[in-house]
């Protein structure tokens, strides 16, 4: 049986236009589709009268009726009654899946003529490095003031072509065999510009696959409550990140892994509790049991 929730009479409530009625019984999964029926008891005397939400389990909906509850009484739900969410993404959504969404930043082929490069270098070795490059490009970091200390992981210049494009991205790392390596990469998808595809024709001592799960995180976003889909028909979407080309040597299966798990956990965080209920917690263990070809028994 289901179990109700009753609101009492009160005078702080009189003056509602509307009541969110939490309905906690397991069985009130999807929209209470698997549910023939749900009687809430609403015991409010008002005068006129009070729309009814619902809040299930997997999500937060609301009944579609113009009937309005006046001193108190029973109100039926059937079984697909119109109910429609409210917000959020839908609670079909597989989590694996969707947790493994960086792997559109990413790109496995170069393409020589629209490509931008990305040269890593190590810190401490920046001044000798800079030494070697060719004049224009020494000016160019000296007359924006560009400098490299252990203190400046991450900080990146960008290198103008002859024709005013971008020609190359210069990007210091500090602790390249610690965790320096990551961080210092990480930050580049947010920072570059977004429509291009980037490769690193040069690592400053950071394992390529480290590199490559710096990017991964680097995409991370949790988009869940923002916006609506574009209608069919308008403009696409503009990129968020650029794409990087996998570098040489790097372990793209165990970055995948790596990325996946962190996404996913990241996201089980974000998600408040009103849309992240047990039922939807064995989802999502259910999601990544089935990716790996087990299974779950409650």
């Amino acid at each position: 049986s289901s179990r109700m929730q009753t609101f009492q009479k009160g005078n702080a409530l009189r003056s509602l236009s509307s009541l969110l009625i939490a309905v906690t019984s397991p069985a009130l999964n999807s929209a209470f589709s698997t549910c023939p029926a749900t009687i809430v008891n609403v015991a409010l005397s008002t005068k006129n009268g009070i729309r009814v939400k619902l809040h299930a389990p997997n999500g937060k909906y609301e009944l579609s009726t113009s009937r309005r509850l006046r001193g108190g009484g029973l109100f039926r739900v059937p079984r697909f009654s119109g109910i429609r969410m409210l917000s959020g993404a839908s609670s079909d959504s597989n989590v694996v899946e969707s947790s493994s969404r960086f792997l559109e930043f990413f790109s496995e082929k170069s393409d020589p003529t629209s490509t931008k490069k990305i040269t890593a270098v190590r810190a401490e070795e920046f001044d000798q490095w800079l030494g070697a490059q060719p004049d224009a490009f020494k000016a160019w970091a000296t007359s924006t003031q560009f400098t490299a200390g252990k203190a400046d992981a991450g900080k990146f210049l960008l290198e103008p072509g002859a024709n005013g494009s971008l020609a190359r991205v210069v990007v210091v790392v500090a602790d390249p065999d610690g965790v320096g390596g990551w961080f210092s990469l990480a930050g580049l998808p947010a920072s570059l510009p977004k429509d291009r595809t980037y490769e690193l024709e040069a690592l400053g001592g950071v394992d390529p696959s480290k590199a490559s799960l710096a990017w991964a995180l680097g995409v991370y976003s949790y988009d869940r409550y923002k916006g609506k889909a574009k209608k069919q028909g308008s403009e696409p979407p503009k990129p968020k990140f650029g794409r990087l080309v996998w570098p040489r040597g790097a372990d793209a299966r165990a970055v995948t892994a790596a990325a996946t798990a962190t996404f996913m956990v990241r996201d089980l965080i974000s998600t408040p509790a009103e849309d992240l209920g047990p039922a939807a917690l064995q989802a999502a263990v259910e999601d990544v049991a089935r990716a790996h070809g087990a299974s779950v028994q409650c």
